[in-house]
Order: structure tokens, then C-alpha cells, then sequence
């Protein structure tokens, strides 16, 4: 009996532990299994990416929209969805089972990286200085130094790919550096230039223009091509205004964007004092700087130079205005009027469902 007890007891604990192994390697089991799944859609999304980018190097555009999956891992499906949320974005969703573990992965591509620069109050290719009574309300960013110099406000995030001196100045965001990198966007002037071609606001002198404009209420596109100093006093714009030199806008005025143009672009210093209201995107290749007076944007500033980079000193009283809405406009009506990138698509999110 002694005997007979000793061994059902030693037969219950044998079961027991089996009981408690086998448990332990269905889950190991399972943990592989959905580790195998998750890897199969990280490798599908990737795959997408992938394709996306080849055929945007080829062909300058990208029209995949998913298929031809990866089976790896012993997976038992696969999939590659991509969805257009919009110029210029896509969501590539990865999918793969392996038995009863599903997984998708999913990654948001743009196939415009220069629009990144658009998400922010203050884009600048170079170094970014602040100084001055400046209130920005929105986010900052600069491809290279930053710094704050007279207690400039910054109702956002700053953001550089070095490191950021915020002594000088109040940030309410976050402070992030040694961020990747964004391309400076280019803008094509070409239908800036045949409108005011076929309108007559075409000017190769600097004088004329300014008696075009000056103390005066226009709505068109103005494009002044000449080297020479523009100087626009107390004018008010619908339209948009491009000048190849040097900008001076002084004593007041408003300027208003229309349709998919930029308000103000300047392949050279822009200068602005005075009661100046700008509503929309202004795009500047060299130096800014604010004087005295209640100087207002509404939009974004780009600071975008060529081959000949300058930093970007915002100075003076000026208030920035990020608005979301007007650089999403006229980002989608440039995907829509067929406007190309110079840089490969890139990934800017990333995570599992």
C-alpha cells in the first residue's frame, strides 16, 4: 500500500510537470511563431518601400499599390497594401500569419521629403539665429545651428540636426536635436513667370515694379527679373510676388497668396518694416530680418538657399503664425499640377497594428 501510494504520487507529479512543460513549450511555440509573423510584415513593408522608391528613381513618380508578397519564415500568408492618403503621402501595410499569430506592420512614406520643411513656422536650410521682440507660434527647424539671442518666443518644438542653444530664448515645446536632416524645397518659377508674362506684371526694372506697386491695391502675380533692389511701400497684394534680387517691403500693406502660389519669394534678402501682414508661404533664399513695426505672418517661412547657403537671422518684431492648412493646400495642389521631387521617398513613420 506504503508502495502503491509512493507511486501514484510520483505518476501525479510526473503528469503534473509534464502538464506544466508542455504548457511552457506551446507558448514558446506560439512566441516563435508570432515573432516569425511580425518579422514576415516588417519584411513586406519594407518590400513595399522598396518598390515604391525603384520605381520613383525610374520613373519619377510611383503608382505601386502593393502585391507580389513575401513568404518567409514558414509563413502561412502574406500581403502589401498601399494606400494613397494624399499627396505625398502612402501607407504601406505589411500582413503575414503564421498559424494562429497575425502581425501588420506599417510604414508612412512620403515621395516629397523637401515637404517636411512645410510643417514648420520656420524652416531654415542652414544655421537659424532668433533674436529680437519675435513671437513664432508653431514649430522651428534648421538643418544646421540654432540659436536665441533677446528672448524670442517660441510657442512650439525647435527642432536641428545640431546641437540647439536655447539660452537666449523661451521654447514651450520640446527641444530636440541631432534630428535627421530635411531638403531644402525648390520652387518652380516658371508659371509664376509666364502669368505675369501673359498678364503685363512682368518687370526687368526694379523702379518700375515699385510704381506698379507702391500705394497701391493689385491683384495679380508680379514677378520682378532684375538683380536690383525691389523697394514696395504701403501695397496691397492678391496674388503673389517674385523678385530674382533683393526685397524691401516698408511701411505697410497686406500680402495674400492665391490659389497654389507662394505669397512671397525671394531669390535674395528679404527685408520687411512697417505694418506688413503676409497670409501664406514666404520663400527666401538669403537673409531675413524684421524691423520695427507690427510685422505679421500668417503662413510659414521657408529659408531655402541654393548652392550659395546664408543662414537664416530672423530679427526685429515680427510675429509667425504657423498655419497648418496653408501648407497642405498648396503641398497637394503642387502633387495635383504634377510637381516632382528632387530626393528619394523617404519614411517618416513606423509601427505595428
Amino acid at each position: 500500500m506504503v508502495m502503491f501510494a509512493i507511486g501514484l504520487f510520483a505518476l501525479g507529479a510526473a503528469l503534473s510537470m509534464s502538464d506544466g512543460i508542455l504548457l511552457e513549450l506551446l507558448k514558446n511555440k506560439n512566441q516563435t511563431r508570432g515573432s516569425q509573423a511580425f518579422y514576415t510584415a516588417e519584411a513586406n513593408s519594407k518590400e513595399g518601400a522598396y518598390q515604391i522608391e525603384k520605381e520613383f528613381a525610374a520613373t519619377g513618380s510611383a503608382t505601386y499599390d502593393g502585391g507580389s508578397p513575401l513568404t518567409l519564415n514558414s509563413a502561412s500568408s502574406a500581403d502589401i497594401t498601399v494606400t494613397d492618403l494624399g499627396w505625398p503621402y502612402k501607407k504601406i501595410r505589411g500582413l503575414a500569419s503564421r498559424t494562429n499569430s497575425y502581425r501588420a506592420v506599417v510604414q508612412l512614406l512620403t515621395v516629397y521629403p523637401e515637404g517636411l520643411a512645410f510643417d514648420h513656422a520656420i524652416y531654415a536650410q542652414d544655421d537659424l539665429t532668433l533674436k529680437g521682440n519675435v513671437e513664432i507660434y508653431g514649430s522651428v527647424f534648421s538643418n544646421g545651428t540654432m540659436n536665441f539671442n533677446g528672448g524670442p518666443d517660441i510657442y512650439g518644438d525647435a527642432y536641428s540636426t545640431e546641437p540647439i542653444d536655447n539660452s537666449g530664448g523661451n521654447i514651450s515645446g520640446e527641444v530636440f536635436d541631432g534630428v535627421d536632416s530635411i531638403p531644402p524645397p525648390q520652387v518652380d518659377l516658371t508659371p509664376y513667370y509666364d502669368e505675369a508674362l501673359a498678364d503685363g506684371t512682368l518687370f526687368a526694372s526694379a523702379t518700375s515694379a515699385d510704381a506698379f506697386l507702391s500705394n497701391q491695391t493689385r491683384t495679380a502675380i508680379v514677378y520682378v527679373d532684375t538683380a536690383q533692389k525691389t523697394t514696395v511701400q504701403n501695397t496691397n497684394l492678391s496674388g503673389g510676388l517674385v523678385t530674382t534680387g533683393d526685397l524691401d517691403l516698408t511701411g505697410g500693406g497686406t500680402y495674400t497668396a492665391s490659389e497654389d502660389h507662394l505669397a512671397i519669394i525671394v531669390l535674395g534678402d528679404l527685408k520687411i518694416a512697417g505694418e506688413v501682414t503676409i497670409h501664406g508661404i514666404v520663400y527666401v533664399t538669403g537673409q531675413t530680418t524684421f524691423g520695427g513695426g507690427n510685422i505679421t505672418i500668417e503662413g510659414s517661412l521657408i529659408s531655402a538657399g541654393g548652392t550659395q547657403i546664408e543662414d537664416t537671422t530672423v530679427a526685429g518684431k515680427a510675429t509667425i503664425i504657423y498655419d497648418p492648412d496653408i501648407a497642405a493646400s498648396w503641398q497637394e495642389l503642387q502633387g495635383i499640377s504634377g510637381a516632382t521631387s528632387t530626393e528619394n521617398p523617404c519614411v517618416i513613420e513606423w509601427g505595428e497594428e
